[in-house]
């Protein structure tokens, strides 16, 4: 009865301890996990960071393209308005200013063709920015269960070891072995 009764009382104070240790190990892995999510949460970041960079790049590129258009055009615009009112101004007045001012009416004429010209030859500056997802990022997060895999380690154990293959097996030299799915070699 003693026996049994000190085979209790070890049993009763390893599982305590084991209690502890597994308490202590969750939580160091419960901060793992945080971390682990801190850091793809940075990567996402930066990636979004990234793709918002070429967004405002390109709209950048888009508009001053587009905006020097539209001085070019306003400016043409009005020297044209006011040689055609300055024209209608001196229509009865010399024949020396109408000749003047026809002349350089016509040279601003063919300025604003050849700019007209220039523009439509032009590659089409698109009106409209699309983005497109890149879909295995989403596809590949979508489809992962956890962060990781959850592993149970016996603590009396000797050692764990990951094996990058099965070459390495032949090489062990413990009487006990045992292989788990993640290819982890647990020697006892």
């Amino acid at each position: 009865m003693k026996l049994k009764l000190d085979k209790l009382r070890k049993l009763h104070a390893h599982r305590e301890i084991s209690i502890q240790s597994v308490e202590d190990s969750f939580k160091e892995q419960l901060s793992t996990i945080r971390e682990q999510r801190k850091q793809i949460n940075e990567a996402l970041d930066k990636l979004e960071k990234g793709t918002l960079n070429e967004l405002t790049a390109v709209k950048e590129r888009l508009t001053t393209a587009m905006r020097n258009d539209v001085v070019n055009c306003t400016r043409i615009f009005e020297e044209l308005k006011s040689l055609t009112d300055t024209l209608q101004y001196i229509t009865n007045k010399s024949t020396y200013l109408l000749f003047i001012a026809n002349t350089k009416c016509l040279e601003k004429i063919k300025h604003s063709e050849k700019f007209l010209q220039e523009t439509s030859v032009k590659v089409k500056i698109p009106d409209k920015i699309t983005f497109q997802a890149d879909p295995y990022i989403k596809q590949f997060l979508t489809q992962l269960s956890s962060l990781g895999k959850i592993i149970e380690v016996d603590s009396e154990a000797k050692s764990t070891w990951s094996l990058p293959g099965w070459r390495m097996f032949s090489q062990c030299g413990s009487s006990s072995v045992s292989l788990t799915l993640s290819t982890s070699v647990l020697l006892m």
